[in-house]
């Protein structure tokens, strides 16, 4: 008994010594200390001692994620299997992707989503196209003004102002905060179906007016429900599958993107709906769509962020249009105010803000191990090499000051004050720039961490920050756009001001973000526009280009009482076609005109005097009044 306690006792002090070993080797492998000023993360540990960054960050995500409550289970059983890298291995990337799912390898034919450009190849050479290539047939929602024409008089001096061919905007009415980029023109179906769709998105319309549009919707059913129901789903995880061995975040294959035509797809396929009078329809799947927003958004990297922004701003966008073209009563519009409120809270660009750092703790730590392509990757060729050549370099000290600048980007991120947030921001990248400049000799820490840093940010910090509060403003226009039909449907008019939706709609006006200040808003009962300032600071009067805009749809009779009123609005895009089609009505809109110069708003008593002299020119040159 003696020797086997002997011996046990021996073993013990074994494990304890090589441990001891092993642990001490592993710290003195390392040019930097793990701790949670240099590293953050201080566990868990690779064999050299280094921190997992990819473990570390994956675990959190997938804690508490089941198959069945996973909305990327069914978004990924709805579109497919991801498109890989070219550069990765594919079966392995595959066999680990579905498995961390808890899912079989999905076969490569199956009920999947089908792209719009696939489905256009299919068209190509077998339909043909409507009568002019573009689409713009079936497509164009331009009308002209008052009166027939496309653009002013010709004996009018030419202004690029007086267009009476009306923006589409104008007819529909809508929210948007930024008219969607067109992007590359495509030629034969995809471009016809591109501009189909991109206005299927935005208003209503109906099967004989996109019939191949729709006929796509149809071909699409079975993946369009399953997104459906995968917005019931209360998480989302899609694996993160690095394309290298041994894995790291720099090579993680973001293949979340691909999913976002086909939760689009869902905004085509309520206005369709509601194109249709199908208005609760419409609204399931606008709702649907804000709820996959949220889900999308919970990944860890800004293209997570921003895809699950693009959602919920197309949702806003055809809920306000729902509010103008659904035919609701008050209280059903109160009931979709209440949904509204009812989702869950939208990701803070902070928490995203937060996670940036941990791609560049990792890569910072590769290149103080020696790794080149990650010096080169941090810190450019140029530095790299002299990085070389340094003999002794405090890395600890670089990972401190990345550190701590992000902890500042953070606090600049959640300040409540946006032009604080913006000032915040904009001395942060100043100080960047100066040490950048003052750095002289040779490599020093403060040269590599700031270049570090600058690389990294240039394009992430500023922007998600942005997304963030354009999207929860263009969510609170929705909730503004659907408050002032509620008014419309029980008072037969819309306020004539949003003071008189206090306390019924709202505790309190609702505040423009970017100045503190009451949103503007106009109406004369009829008609309203509603919008803030926007990112700029200036007020561009509701400019669809500038501001976060939101109007209701013009009619398409326009007399000169409507006229005046949208020469008198703010906005920039509907006074200057009404100014052009009010100089075509020539002398019936003089009386309106000049009881105009009397009005209290400057902008509209310059509008009028532009209006009359326009007039007056056409008259003269024409020899008198027509």
């Amino acid at each position: 008994m003696k020797l086997i306690t002997v011996v046990a006792i021996l073993l013990i002090v074994l494990v304890v010594v090589v441990s001891f070993v092993a642990i001490s080797s592993r710290s003195v492998s390392l040019p930097y200390t793990v701790s949670e000023s240099t590293t953050r993360l201080v566990g868990p540990l690779l064999e050299d001692g280094s921190v997992d960054f990819v473990s570390a960050l994956i675990e959190p995500l997938r804690e508490g994620v089941t198959p069945e409550n996973n909305a990327a289970v069914l978004l990924w059983q709805a579109s497919g299997s991801p498109a890989w890298n070219r550069n990765a291995s594919q079966d392995r990337i595959a066999e680990q992707f579905f498995a961390a799912l808890q899912l079989p390898p999905l076969p490569a034919e199956g009920d999947y989503f089908l792209p719009l450009q696939d489905y256009s190849k299919q068209l190509d050479g077998q339909r043909p196209l409507p009568s002019n290539e573009d689409g713009a047939a079936r497509s164009d929602l331009s009308v002209s003004a008052a009166q027939p024409g496309d653009g002013a008089p010709p004996d009018i001096a030419p202004d690029p102002r007086l267009s009476t061919k009306k923006d589409p905007r104008l007819k529909w009415g809508g929210l948007i905060s930024a008219w969607p980029a067109r992007g590359r023109k495509e030629s034969g179906w995809a471009g016809v179906l591109q501009a189909q769709f991109r206005q299927a998105t935005l208003r209503p319309w109906s099967r004989d007016e996109f019939p191949e549009l729709a006929a796509w919707l149809a071909a699409n059913q079975a993946p369009l429900q399953r997104a459906y129901e995968a917005s019931h789903r209360a998480r989302f995880y899609s694996p993160l599958i690095s394309a290298d061995e041994p894995a790291n975040l720099a090579t993680i294959q973001q293949v979340e993107l691909q999913l976002q035509e086909l939760c689009l797809t869902l905004a085509a396929r309520a206005m369709l709906s509601l194109g249709a009078g199908q208005t609760d329809d419409a609204w399931q799947d606008i709702l649907a769509l804000h709820r996959l927003a949220r889900r999308v958004s919970e990944g860890p990297w800004v293209v997570n962020f921003e895809a699950g922004s693009t959602l919920e701003r197309t949702a806003c966008a055809c809920g306000a249009v729902l509010s103008f073209f659904g035919d609701l009563s008050g209280e059903q519009l109160r009931s979709a105010r209440s949904d509204l409120r009812n989702l869950a809270p939208l990701p803070e660009a902070a928490n995203q803000l937060d996670k940036l750092r941990y791609p560049l703790l990792e890569q910072a730590c590769a290149a103080a191990r020696g790794d080149s392509q990650a010096r080169q990757h941090l810190l450019g060729e140029a530095l790299s090499a002299k990085l070389e050549t340094a003999n002794r370099f405090n890395w600890d000290e670089v990972l401190t000051n990345i550190n701590g600048f992000y902890d500042l980007l953070v606090e600049a991120g959640q300040h409540p004050d946006i032009l604080q947030r913006e000032s915040n921001l904009q001395e942060m990248k100043h100080f960047l720039q100066q040490a950048q400049a003052s750095v002289e000799g040779d490599v020093s820490s403060l040269q590599v961490w700031t270049t570090a840093v600058t690389k990294a940010t240039s394009s992430n910090g500023g922007s998600l920050l942005k997304f963030e509060i354009e999207t929860k403003l263009m969510l609170r226009m929705a909730d503004i756009a659907l408050s002032l039909a509620a008014h419309h449907a029980e008072q037969g008019s819309y306020p004539t001001q949003l003071s008189d939706l206090v306390p019924t709609q709202f505790a309190e006006i609702p505040i423009d973000p970017y100045t503190g200040q009451p949103l503007v808003y106009r109406s004369d009962g009829n008609l309203y526009c509603v919008y803030s300032i926007g990112g700029d600071g200036f007020d561009e009067g509701g400019s669809f280009h500038r501001d976060v805009v939101v109007w209701s749809p013009y009619p398409n009779a326009e007399p000169i009482s409507l006229l005046i009123w949208r020469l008198r609005s703010l906005a920039r895009e509907v006074s200057y076609p009404a100014a052009a089609a009010l100089v075509q009505a020539g002398e019936a809109a003089v009386p309106a005109l000049k009881s105009l110069l009397q009005d209290d708003d400057n902008a509209a008593r310059e509008g009028a005097a532009f209006v009359l002299n326009a007039i007056q020119q056409n008259q003269a040159t024409s020899g008198g009044p027509q």
